[in-house]
């Protein structure tokens, strides 16, 4: 069995406006390729499940800190996926 890697790259908006929440955006890139996805979702590996099942992977945003929970997003990576997440401006600033 092989496990995935993934690569992640996140970009932090500019927090120069007044919002209440800002767009957090996520890329996330399988490096190695999926087995027996042939064009479509990779497929899990579930041997106590009768179906073939998508494999699935979630986006948590949240303080370690004060376990505080921003954005959370269930995504499916093809090969290269692209999320976008309003996370509120709080989360970004250094009292956090």
């Amino acid at each position: 069995m092989r496990l995935p890697r993934m690569k992640l790259v996140w970009n932090v908006p500019d927090l120069g406006g007044l919002k209440e929440e800002v767009m957090l955006r996520v890329e996330i890139v399988r490096e190695n390729p999926a087995r027996g996805s042939k064009g479509g979702a990779p497929l899990a590996i579930t041997p106590r499940f009768p179906k073939m099942k998508e494999e699935g992977w979630w986006v948590v945003v949240g303080d370690t800190k004060s376990r505080e929970l921003h954005a959370l997003k269930r995504v499916i990576v093809h090969g290269r996926s692209v999320v976008r997440l309003s996370v509120p401006v709080e989360a970004f600033s250094p009292a956090c």
